[in-house]
């Protein structure tokens, strides 16, 4: 099957790989009614914090901004400026194998679920 990116929802790219990697399931759908903040929202906890750690798995979880920013979980809980695209969280999303994967804020390493980090 060749691989589609999203051409109705507002799916995001990440490290190149559309999240929808073999064709978006709205395909031919209305696009769906809600924004990337939406998205982001959906994920915030109880407390108003961004969680760190996937639910179940306890997996790394990093944000995506708008401008491609890679924020690691304690620089996306403090607020940016809203009109600054630097701090405008687009995407949520585990860190599965990148063992070089460094908030662009911060300069943290985020931890990977299944990458080698014994060295």
């Amino acid at each position: 099957m060749e691989r589609k990116g999203c051409d109705q929802c507002k799916s995001a790219m990440i490290q190149g790989v559309y999240c929808h990697e073999i064709g978006c399931p709205n395909q031919g759908q209305p696009p769906v009614p809600y924004t990337f903040n939406d998205r982001i929202e959906s994920v915030r906890m109880e407390s108003g914090e961004l969680p760190s750690y996937a639910w179940p798995g306890g997996y790394p979880i990093f944000y995506l901004c708008e401008d491609n920013g890679v924020l690691c979980p304690e620089c996306a809980n403090n607020e940016g400026d809203p009109d600054d695209e630097q701090w405008n969280l687009v995407a949520v999303d585990v860190n599965w194998e990148d063992e070089n994967l460094y908030c662009d804020h911060c300069g943290k390493l985020i931890e990977s679920a299944y990458g080698d980090d014994s060295e």
